[in-house]
């Protein structure tokens, strides 16, 4: 029993899907975003939703 090979049954995955102008969110092994670190840049938002100014 020693020798056997170890085989993982499950895997942890975690899926985010996350707009592009949406700032400071990165995937880390815990799954943990703490909120005050995350933030909307503006000027891509507008950009990505093709508004010519910040309403």
């Amino acid at each position: 029993m020693d020798e056997l090979p170890v085989i993982p049954i499950y895997s942890y995955v975690s899926v985010n899907l996350v707009k592009p102008y949406v700032r400071g969110f990165y995937p880390n092994a815990q799954d943990l975003h703490p909120l005050h670190a995350i933030w909307i840049d503006r000027e891509a938002r507008a950009g990505y939703l093709g508004w010519k100014s910040n309403p």
